[in-house]
């Protein structure tokens, strides 16, 4: 071993970073891509609308052991703009652990933050070995009052029973589960639903009005949703948006993972006014059918517990799957966020979110 040190990124460091996280993580970044796995790097962080994300490197001599990734974004917290940071890939190569070196990575993050002027940081994990990380429960001490759920759907239990290899109690239980759903059958939506391939200023009065009609949402611009969505370095994504009367008043995310076991779907984002469930219902009823048309035997969706979509999901045959996720937060001034007071139905937080789906 030779002299560990840290120090930021310097241009050219991906080249060692991807190979990192593909190693450290089994697999990296999980979606299939019609781009390399640097390509996808580049876009998802150094190419974002910030032009800018906290990236520190351990090294022992030349060579990246350890690398630790926040991404910058604007966040609409109690209608109060908000410069966020986002905690997703934290690594460090398997032969390095143990020796404190995420540590190191996590207080480098964390000094980062304080010089951008970040006045709210978050992550999301279920991993037992990060939550009580010493290091990781000081920089975000805090729990979200609202857990995050996946909630899933299957139509062929029996071709998912078999490709997962579940068997036995799990499986059993999975089925009573199911059985007991109250699935309504599938109709047509009755608006205007059609398939974009660009985010433009039809949307704009739609997304001044949806920023400021929920109370935790990260800030929908122009240039983050065709950032984010759009950029076939980022993956290769359905959208589609959904008209009345001519007007744009909301959108579906949805995409397919073939990495898989089988193709699972993902509803990505799913983004209506607040009191428009009849508008996300026909948005879902939408991305139902595109995954039908796909061969999809899974669907997937991340929601907030407590949020109306639970209950409108769940008459579509979705139910809550196994192990609920924590936001672990922190912040520069809470007085002003008041983040513990946010209710569920105020809150949007898709996978969209976050980086990896």
């Amino acid at each position: 071993m030779n002299e560990i040190k840290s120090r930021p990124y310097q241009p050219g460091d991906e080249e060692q970073i991807v190979p990192l996280l593909i190693e450290s993580y089994n697999g990296w970044p999980f979606f299939d891509l019609k781009c390399s796995p640097v390509e996808h790097w580049l876009w998802r962080y150094l190419d974002n609308p910030q032009h800018n994300s906290l990236l520190s490197e351990i090294l022992d001599g030349n060579r990246i052991v350890g690398s630790g990734h926040n991404v910058l974004h604007d966040m609409l917290i109690n209608g109060r703009k908000t410069l966020a940071s986002y905690g997703t890939d934290a690594c460090v190569h398997p032969e390095y652990q143990g020796k404190g070196l995420y540590r190191i990575l996590v207080e480098k993050l964390v000094e980062g933050q304080i010089e951008a002027g970040v006045e709210f940081n978050y992550m999301v994990t279920v991993h037992d070995r990060v939550i009580n990380s010493k290091s990781q429960m000081k920089a975000t001490p805090y729990v979200f009052p609202h857990s995050v759920r996946y909630l899933e759907r299957i139509d062929d239990l029996d071709l998912h029973l078999q490709v997962k290899e579940f068997s036995g109690e799990y499986g059993w239980r999975l089925r009573h589960l199911i059985e007991q759903l109250k699935s309504k059958p599938m109709r047509a939506p009755q608006v205007d639903i059609k398939r974009i391939d660009c985010f433009d200023e039809e949307c704009l009065d739609f997304l001044n009005e949806v920023n400021g009609s929920y109370d935790y949402i990260k800030h929908r611009t122009l240039e983050y949703l065709n950032w984010r969505y759009l950029d076939p370095r980022g993956g290769n994504y359905e959208v589609q948006a959904l008209y009345e009367h001519g007007e744009f008043n909301g959108y579906g995310v949805f995409r397919v993972n073939r990495l898989e076991k089988y193709p699972v779907g993902y509803i990505v984002d799913l983004l209506t006014l607040p009191s428009r469930i009849d508008a996300a219902e026909s948005l879902l009823l939408s991305g139902l059918e595109y995954f039908k048309e796909n061969n999809v035997n899974q669907v997937i969706f991340q929601v907030v517990e407590g949020h109306p979509y639970e209950e409108l999901f769940k008459h579509y045959g979705f139910y809550g799957g196994e192990g609920n996720r924590h936001i672990f937060y922190n912040y520069k001034d809470n007085q002003a966020l008041n983040v513990e007071k946010i209710s569920p139905e105020k809150i949007h937080f898709p996978f969209g979110d976050l980086t990896g789906i």
